[in-house]
């Protein structure tokens, strides 16, 4: 605040709101004075706003005069995508991925699975892939999504291994008991 005349406000009081803060202050100003304030910031609340123009309000009060001023600041654009990877288990394996945004853009974040052609009918995801690609015996399941600032963006792969070892003891004891009955 900058008083620009030559007298002297002994009692203001000063309410500044915008989408990052809301700051009230009582204070007083001498003739060409200039005062700052500082303002703590929410980064929680800071995380979910999309970059681009906002309004700071003023609300001023003094001698029983109320003025409200409005002025704009731009928010700059900062696009930041981080990733975590997970995988556990043996059996039954998982792994997820995960894409957060932690700028103030939307982002279009793409995730890529890579599975041969014998786990890939063991498989379950937990969203739908938007583009399967097969190539000799490999399978590429790709997945996109536009998520907003402080969204995060899940893919969780479940492969179960407890089928194919049935199958195989299935196969293992019907040819023993082949065997055995061909040999009587």
């Amino acid at each position: 605040m900058r008083n620009k005349v030559s007298q002297q406000f002994p009692e203001i009081k000063a309410r500044f709101k915008s989408a990052f803060f809301d700051f009230s202050e009582n204070f007083s100003l001498n003739a060409y004075e200039k005062k700052e304030f500082e303002v703590t910031l929410d980064k929680e609340e800071m995380k979910k706003l999309v970059a681009g123009s906002y309004i700071i309000s003023t609300d001023i009060e003094t001698y029983g005069v109320k003025e409200r001023i409005e002025n704009s600041f731009r928010f700059t654009e900062k696009e930041e995508v981080m990733t975590k990877e997970k995988k556990e288990g043996f059996l039954i394996s998982t792994f997820v991925i995960e894409k957060v945004n932690e700028g103030n853009l939307p982002a279009l974040v793409r995730v890529e699975m890579k599975k041969n052609i014998i786990s890939r009918l063991f498989t379950t995801f937990s969203v739908e892939p938007v583009k399967v690609e097969r190539k000799g015996f490999v399978v590429s399941y790709i997945f996109q999504k536009e998520i907003r600032p402080a969204e995060t963006f899940r893919v969780k792969a479940t492969t179960n291994w407890f089928y194919p070892l049935i199958l195989l003891a299935a196969i293992v004891a019907s040819a023993l008991l082949v065997h055995r009955y061909t040999s009587t």
